[in-house]
This record gives C-alpha cells, structure tokens and sequence, in this order.
C-alpha cells in the first residue's frame, strides 16, 4: 500500500486555486489530475466527483475539504491537493470556508485501499500543525515533504 507522499506529485498540487466556489474548486482539482496525465476522461472524472457530492459534502470543517470517487482510469491510488488560503464557500458541513482540498480518486472495484488512504489523511489533518504547515508550504514539491515527515512520523 502506497503512502499518500508517494502518490501525491508536485505536478497535482496548486498552491493557489481560482476558483470561487465548489464547482469550480472541483474542476481545478480534477484538472491537475488530468494535466499531470494521471486521468484522461476529465469530464468523467467531474461526475464521479460530483455525484459523490450529491449524496453528502466532503466539505468536513475546521477549513477542509476532502472530495474522492473512485475510477476505472488509474491503475492505482492518485492524489491532487489545492490550497484557497483567503477560503471559499464549498457548503462545509460545519458552514465555514474552505482552505485546503484534497481530491483522493481511487481504483475501481478497490474501495479499501481508498478508505484506507482516506482515513490516513483524516489522522493526519486532525493534527492541527499539519494543515497549518500545508497552507505555510512554499512550493509544491515542500508540500509533498510534509506528507513525507508527517507519515513518516506517524508510522
């Protein structure tokens, strides 16, 4: 099982998103994907995102955001993550503005890899220096180095 450091690459992490508000949070998210050549049918991808969406918000509080789905495309676990760091309106469960995204997509048919991988970062962003330290990271490849310690560190 991969740690999240490892599927994560520099080239899926947008420090700073446009977007200004959950749709288009999710296209930027999906796109990074896309573009790094980790999915090819974006605009299957944004369905999937958004009808797991529908059923309830990954909008989970204390500023994060935790969208995923699961895939036939990848062959195996990819992560992008995007930083808004002035927050937008994702319909958070505790009604506050997002700051940090993470768009988990797992493998079709393979949910436990995804909960897992899902539930690792859960613990990881409970921690409240570790979400502080991805909003304070100053390049994409820093953010990834904090996956790496904060795993690391837990393991």
């Amino acid at each position: 099982m991969s740690a999240l450091w490892q599927i994560l690459e520099p080239s899926c992490v947008a420090l700073q998103l446009r977007a200004g508000g959950k749709a288009e949070a999710l296209e930027e998210l999906a796109g990074l994907l896309v573009k790094a050549g980790k999915i090819r049918d974006g605009a299957a991808l944004l369905e999937a995102i958004q009808a797991r969406e529908r059923k309830i918000s990954t909008g989970v509080g204390e500023g994060i955001a935790l969208p995923h789905c699961a895939s036939p495309e990848p062959a195996s676990p990819v992560l992008a993550v995007a930083r808004k760091p002035e927050g937008l309106d994702f319909e958070a469960l505790d009604g506050k503005p997002v700051r940090l995204l993470f768009l988990l997509v797992g493998q079709e048919g393979k949910p436990a890899a995804q909960l897992r991988l899902l539930a690792r970062l859960a613990r990881l962003l409970r921690e409240p220096a570790f979400p502080q330290a991805l909003l304070a990271a100053e390049s994409p490849e820093a953010v990834r180095e904090l996956f790496r310690q904060a795993e690391q560190a837990e393991a």
